[in-house]
């Protein structure tokens, strides 16, 4: 069946009311169909298949053996069965920024080209937002269903509050507060192991909130904004740098990037129970140390005493 995904995910990130008949047509063209990720994005959307009566064929996860069953569908190992690639549809459900693109590149090196990006099915069919609701950033933080921070649709929702003509809009941008860090990750997307002792600082806090008013000075809207380091618990007037961000009203959400492992205290909090606001653990428990696990697991608890949005990522084995 012919389907133009590129022109369904443009009307997807536009923020318009998707009507996705054709997608839910295209998607029972095929003779089998496989939701590679069982993690909550996958379990969001095979449960949206099942809804609409698409039987898809199995769950692929690295995981399969702890998994086993999702939503009554088996788990199974990635590329476990040898199938015809041209009656096969891939839906793919690994939210990940970072490593997508490579497994996106290892499913067409293995000639499996009929693909749908699962998180752009997830903005058009089961997103509740548009540009006529607004969005509720509480919802869209809390869930762990896709990633606010990297998400075309909500951008386009906040840009299409400013009735400026050609605004100047950003799809998101990072604060970075400092270059200290409670962890020596070897993948650290930041390097901060690459900086020296006496580079490793935290930003003089008077830099940060004069760089934070000339940036959202000169814009008309923003998506995202994430606050990170280094690990930005250890910058000492966190909370007096996100309440500042806050008193700007021209961007979507504030992601607050942390592992946990340096100790959350309730005075960190203060003024973060916003409905803007979340923060985002990064799950590294199965390549960390008993008493940095501890100290995560009492950072989560702190945030949840103090009434603040915050999310866990799923556990990563090795960072």
């Amino acid at each position: 069946m012919e389907f133009d995904l590129i022109t369904y995910y443009d009307e997807v990130h536009s923020g318009n009311v998707v009507d996705n008949t054709k997608l839910l047509n295209y998607i029972r063209s095929f003779k089998r169909v496989y939701l590679w990720g069982a993690s909550y994005l996958g379990t969001a959307i095979g449960k949206y298949l099942l809804k609409n009566n698409i039987q898809f064929s199995n769950y692929w996860d690295m995981r399969s053996s702890e998994l086993k069953n999702v939503n009554g569908i088996d788990v199974i190992m990635p590329f476990y069965t040898d199938v015809s690639k041209d009656e096969t549809l891939i839906i793919y459900c690994i939210g990940n920024n970072v490593i997508r693109h490579v497994v996106l590149k290892e499913l067409k090196s293995k000639g499996f080209n009929n693909i749908i990006r699962g998180d752009y099915l997830y903005e058009g069919a089961i997103c509740p937002f548009s540009k006529s609701t607004g969005i509720d950033a509480k919802i869209c933080q809390g869930t762990m269903c896709c990633r606010s921070i990297f998400c075309n649709r909500l951008s386009n929702i906040i840009k299409s509050k400013n009735m400026v003509d050609n605004p100047l809009h950003m799809f998101s941008v990072t604060v970075v507060i400092n270059q200290k860090c409670s962890l020596r990750c070897k993948c650290c997307t930041s390097y901060m192991n690459e900086y020296t002792p006496k580079d490793r600082i935290n930003i003089p806090t008077e830099r940060v909130l004069d760089d934070i008013d000339r940036f959202f000075g000169a814009m008309d809207s923003l998506g995202t904004v994430t606050v990170m380091g280094g690990e930005p618990f250890l910058h000492p007037d966190i909370s007096k740098i996100v309440q500042h961000l806050l008193t700007k009203d021209n961007f979507g959400l504030v992601s607050i990037a942390t592992s946990g492992t340096f100790p959350i205290k309730p005075e960190m909090l203060e003024g973060l129970n916003d409905p803007r606001v979340n923060i985002s653990f990064s799950n590294y428990e199965q390549s960390l140390p008993k008493g940095l696990v501890q100290n995560m697991y009492n950072s989560i608890e702190t945030v949840k005493n103090a009434g603040v949005s915050y999310t866990v990522g799923v556990t990563m084995p090795e960072w």
